[in-house]
């Protein structure tokens, strides 16, 4: 049934296809990837609302699976609904209070939304699960930057994040900012250069060795 599904979607039938996969989901409730193949035709299909009760009813079948919920923020965000999003995961992370994989996707919504407080919540909570998380380290660094008494934790864990990840340019740019807001244009300089090598095209990371040149 399910490369009958296939075939019928890849031939240009996606009813057939849709009808097939359902078929499947009565017969075999908890298989995921059939979750996921139906919800991709109903998209194809311009069925948007169909797609996102889909990956839904996927998310509450397997309770430990959060990326099927991640999917539906996802959709959401596709379709310029970035407030759907942040709230539908903040039902789920209800359920869910301590996934990595949920907090570290609000604190980068929030992080868009340019809600600082929130971003930072979420960041903090998930440092605290996962102390090693190179995301959060360098977010958290970022949010000090902006704070004249948090600049030295900044760095410390600005350099943690780079521990994990040295050659990341969004991290070296964090690292350059706090070093400038500290008054230490040589070493900003220094890691944005670094940023720059690593991605020249970036027209950001070149607006801030312009702005590192002067002093603060």
């Amino acid at each position: 049934l399910f490369l009958m599904a296939q075939s019928n979607e890849k031939l240009g039938y996606p009813i057939k296809a849709i009808k097939q996969y359902k078929k499947i989901l009565k017969i075999t409730p908890d298989w995921l990837d059939v979750y996921d193949s139906l919800a991709k035709v109903y998209l194809r299909s311009g069925m948007f609302r169909n797609a996102i009760n889909v990956y839904k009813i996927a998310g509450s079948v397997d309770k430990t699976n959060i990326d099927m919920y991640l999917k539906v923020a996802k959709l959401y965000r596709k379709k310029g609904l970035l407030k759907n999003s942040r709230k539908f995961l903040e039902r789920i992370l209800i359920k869910h209070p301590n996934s990595k994989k949920l907090l570290l996707e609000l604190g980068e919504l929030y992080w868009k939304a340019k809600d600082i407080k929130k971003s930072k919540k979420y960041f903090k909570k998930l440092l605290l699960n996962d102390p090693d998380s190179h995301h959060a380290l360098n977010r958290l660094a970022w949010f000090c930057s902006m704070e004249m008494d948090c600049l030295d934790s900044g760095v410390k864990m600005s350099r943690k994040s780079l521990d994990f990840s040295p050659d990341n340019p969004s991290y070296l740019d964090t690292l350059a900012e706090l070093h400038y807001k500290k008054g230490e244009r040589k070493k900003s300089l220094e890691y944005i250069k670094k940023a720059i090598m690593i991605n020249p095209k970036n027209i950001y990371y070149r607006l801030q060795l312009r702005k590192f040149k002067k002093k603060y």
